[in-house]
């Protein structure tokens, strides 16, 4: 799986995305691809783990609702929105785990949101089945928490200070690629192409690729293979 990481400030909300796609039963690097997404017009953005279809059928979704502010869609939408989806994967994957996050601007609190839930119990911050609804903080998925230790207030947050260098660490983690869903473990790398940053805020949403890493479609993600940014040591 990938990563997702959302950290609350009083004036934004970022969202740190990575942009590999990999097949599952043999690591292989598939696409690099932006993995998060604006919903509609509105100042809310989008991204999930797990089978990248889950991304396409929730890009769709999200096109089509009327949804007229992220307020609007947390109050009429989202939990409609989060039933019709697993029940598309259910039925036509087997019951995939995976897990959506959604960053907000809430006009009616003039402050950052964060929506997020998972199919699986992988994560102990985020609830199985039904939506958490975040305030504040740092929410990560596929990235170890404790990296992010060194921060004492969200309002201090650094994209290229403190997100990049969590998320160069966790890249060198291996893990079980098919998610415990094939019969044997395939050991790999997961987080790669490029770390994209979504802003959320009242003006809007922004995305930018604020770092590269060198991997290649059709061969596997190898973190250790080039030279990284200082203060991850090889």
């Amino acid at each position: 799986m990938s990563t997702i990481n959302t950290i609350i400030t009083p004036s934004k909300v970022y969202m740190m995305t990575d942009a590999a796609t990999y097949d599952m039963r043999t690591g292989v690097l598939k696409s690099i691809a932006p993995k998060a997404f604006r919903i509609g017009n509105i100042n809310a953005a989008f991204s999930s783990r797990g089978p990248d279809v889950v991304n396409i059928l929730l890009e769709k979704y999200f096109d089509a609702l009327p949804a007229k502010s992220y307020d609007d869609l947390r109050r009429n939408y989202i939990n409609k929105a989060a039933d019709e989806i697993d029940a598309i994967v259910n039925a036509y994957m087997g019951g995939r785990r995976y897990e959506v996050v959604i960053a907000g601007w809430s006009d009616e609190r003039d402050a950052g949101e964060v929506l997020a839930w998972q199919t699986t119990g992988k994560w102990e911050h985020l609830p199985v089945g039904k939506i958490g609804v975040f305030f504040d903080g740092i929410l990560t998925c596929g990235t170890e928490p404790e990296k992010f230790a060194g921060i004492e207030k969200a309002e201090d947050f650094c994209p290229i200070k403190h997100g990049v260098p969590a998320i160069e660490y966790a890249r060198r983690i291996s893990d079980d690629l098919s998610l415990g869903e094939l019969p044997e473990q395939v050991m790999g790398y997961a987080i790669g192409g490029y770390i994209q940053l979504t802003t959320v805020t009242r003006r809007g949403v922004t995305r930018e690729i604020i770092h590269e890493w060198p991997d290649v479609v059709g061969e596997k993600i190898d973190p250790f293979a080039h030279d990284v940014i200082e203060g991850v040591a090889a």
